[in-house]
């Protein structure tokens, strides 16, 4: 396969690509392998081209069941012009035959044979320009009055077909969803719910919708104002008709034969009966009536109706809400989110299931109950009615709240609360507890009233059992040591606190940091600690290390730290978290193949997270922990074996032997392990060689 001259190289291996997954070269190496072909421009693909695109097109034509032998691509069907050298093409065509029995020389037949064709871009800027000046005429040009025409970019996935009455032909838009299967008819174009589709992009479908508003709308509040109207009538027929084959309310109204008056009328009805449901968790009054006309709202019902917002992952949520709740309120929630993966890999290691019950005492945007809930999902539980939150700021609750209507359920569990003051009002109440605390030497706790409801807001004094509490209360202690014991109060006996804490607290030796440790040994077995990179949390304000801890309550505390039971936990480090660490940026870090440097694809054609969370995960469901801690595995995953050591993990024995008790991950981890023993080594042969 050559390149054309001119063209960028990477497009030729695109094209190859292409034609690989229709099935046209015999093997992979036709590929072209040439400098400044593969190894060059597959390097420089770091953003998604049209021909990317046009891939996902195929392998959804392949999945509806279109066959890889009728394809074609870059089709001529019409040519024009002196001897015929212009020419009119589309993008991919199917055939109701094999390619290779028809002459794709001869426009005319080509034509005859035509069942579909399509028009690709890469973004969604020229869509309607696309579809008046490709599509549509594409269509025209076909013998075959049932052959159907698609457009496909990252916002808008369509289908066109056409229809004949009384000697005229129209052509119809709808969804790409309603493509029947190979071989069958067109069936009802009513959306069901089974028909949406997650968004890919959230953010960047409601940019286009707030674009659509702007020819008619100059003030950037009234175009908010619309789309936060719209994104809860869009989540309350969703809420509405959770059933596969449940009609939706918000259908797409392109060609529907309704005025413009009907088409807001009904929009308009289900805002109501939204702005009643949601009305009293949302910080303003949502008036319930849409200051857009019925034309704009027939447009954007073509880029809404088609998708679930409630099925999209959660950080397409996660960036849509910063934007969103940034217009909407002028709230800049930079500073209230923990990263998505992060929330979701410490959910994981607590592993909440059905009878749980969740509770983030510090809960700020809400990220980790949101998580709880997806990860129930996950294992077939609901746990909607199960997650609780409180935050002693206003603010939070209100951004919580709105997060969790955007993410599910459990919205009405979140409370304006000081949990810390509140703290012997639900104690052993959870049977899980998650939060990421504030936490910093400046961020402290100083009320008296306070302080003397927590062992750490005592002081403690060393004696020949360890540190012991006193009864004088300190006059200020770090918000996050106090939180660390909420969360370890409120938990129930057998229960699980996963916590994000500074490494200080788990190996300063001072005499503050030391009580915490001997307090948090009596009280709990430590299951888990696990290091994440410096800088992980300095989007959000706080730039120390700092790990997550796992444990479980005890049923009755010990009365010193050295005499907890010799039980098997793990230590481990993060190396990624998926994003740079290093500025409040946080720019996304995708894995690469390690000989090109060509980003690495998943199974939906999007880039891979680079990160080793799961390396972890598997560290430790493959170690001994779980022989002793069984909640940390779900059905179907096999306990290990005992005799087995498969993944690290260390005896606890060897915490309580030390006369600090660290818990620092980087002094128990595998890797430090192995790296004193083999200085342990190198030095029993350097004496034994010195004695001789």
């Amino acid at each position: 396969m050559g390149v054309t001259p001119g063209e960028n190289p990477c497009h030729g291996w695109l094209r190859y690509a292409i034609r690989f997954l229709v099935g046209k070269p015999d093997s992979l190496r036709d590929a072209p392998d040439r400098p400044g072909t593969i190894r060059h421009c597959v390097a420089q693909l770091l953003t998604y081209t049209e021909e990317k695109r046009r891939i996902d097109a195929i392998k959804f034509l392949l999945e509806k069941g279109y066959p890889r032998a009728h394809f074609l691509v870059e089709t001529v069907l019409l040519r024009f012009g002196s001897q015929g050298r212009n020419s009119f093409r589309t993008d991919l065509a199917v055939l109701d035959r094999p390619a290779s029995e028809v002459n794709t020389a001869d426009v005319e037949e080509l034509k005859q044979h035509a069942t579909l064709v399509g028009e690709v871009k890469r973004d969604n800027e020229q869509a309607e320009s696309a579809k008046q000046t490709q599509v549509y005429p594409a269509l025209d040009f076909l013998h075959n009055i049932r052959a159907f025409g698609i457009y496909w970019d990252d916002i808008q996935q369509r289908l066109f077909y056409r229809t004949e009455k009384e000697g005229k032909t129209k052509t119809h838009e709808v969804p790409i969803a309603f493509l029947p299967p190979w071989g069958q008819s067109l069936g009802s174009t009513t959306l069901l719910r089974k028909n949406l589709e997650p968004p890919k992009n959230l953010l960047r479908l409601f940019k286009q919708i707030e674009d659509t508003l702007h020819a008619h709308m100059q003030d950037q509040s009234d175009r908010f104002e619309v789309m936060q109207q719209l994104l809860l009538v869009k989540l309350y027929d969703e809420h509405i008709h959770p059933g596969d084959d449940d009609e939706m309310g918000v259908q797409d109204f392109t060609d529907a034969p309704l005025s413009d008056s009907d088409v807001k009328g009904k929009v308009e009805a289900i805002l109501k009966k939204a702005v009643a449901y949601y009305g009293k968790y949302l910080p303003k009054k949502v008036p319930e009536r849409i200051r857009a006309g019925g034309n704009s709202l027939r447009g954007i019902s073509a880029l809404l109706a088609p998708i679930h917002v409630g099925g999209a992952k959660r950080d397409v949520i996660q960036g849509f809400y910063m934007y969103f709740a940034k217009g909407v309120y002028k709230w800049d929630l930079a500073q209230y989110f923990t990263p998505t993966e992060v929330v979701d890999f410490i959910v994981k290691l607590a592993n909440p299931r059905a009878g749980d019950q969740v509770k983030d005492p510090a809960c700020g945007s809400g990220d980790f109950l949101i998580a709880t809930l997806h990860h129930g999902r996950a294992h077939k539980a609901d746990l909607s009615d199960d997650v609780w939150g409180a935050d002693h700021s206003p603010n939070a609750v209100q951004i919580c709240v709105l997060n969790m209507v955007l993410n599910g359920d459990g919205r009405s569990n979140i409370k304006e609360t000081d949990s810390l003051a509140a703290v012997k009002k639900e104690l052993d109440s959870y049977t899980v507890m998650l939060c990421n605390p504030p936490f910093g030497v400046k961020i402290v706790e100083k009320r008296f009233a306070v302080l003397s409801k927590f062992d750490m807001g005592h002081a403690w004094e060393a004696s020949a059992g360890g540190m012991e509490k006193t009864d004088r209360v300190l006059k200020s202690q770090e918000t996050g040591l106090l939180f660390a014991e909420l969360c370890v109060k409120q938990v129930s006996a057998g229960g699980r606190v996963g916590i994000i804490l500074p490494n200080g607290y788990l190996g300063n030796t001072s005499a503050k940091y030391l009580a915490f440790r001997e307090w948090l040994i009596r009280q709990a077995r430590v299951v888990a600690v696990v290091g994440f990179p410096r800088f992980t949390f300095k989007k959000s304000g706080a730039d120390v290390s700092a790990s997550v801890v796992l444990l479980e309550k005890r049923d009755e505390p010990l009365r010193a730290a050295k005499e907890s039971d010799s039980y098997p936990f793990y230590a481990g480090l993060l190396e990624s978290v998926g994003w740079s660490v290093w500025n409040k940026r946080a720019k996304r870090i995708y894995k690469r193949n390690p000989e090109d440097g060509a980003l690495l694809l998943n199974k939906d054609n999007e880039p891979i997270i680079d990160a080793d969370f799961d390396r972890v995960l598997g560290d430790l469901y493959g170690s001994q922990v779980p022989t002793v801690f069984r909640w940390l595995l779900n059905k179907g995953r096999k306990k290990p074996d005992k005799n087995n050591n498969g993944g690290w993990s260390v005896r606890f024995s060897e915490v309580t032997q030390r006369a600090d008790l660290s818990l620092d991950p980087k002094r128990w981890c595998e890797r430090v392990a192995r790296v004193r023993e083999k200085i342990g080594a190198i030095t029993h042969f350097a004496l034994s060689e010195w004695w001789k």
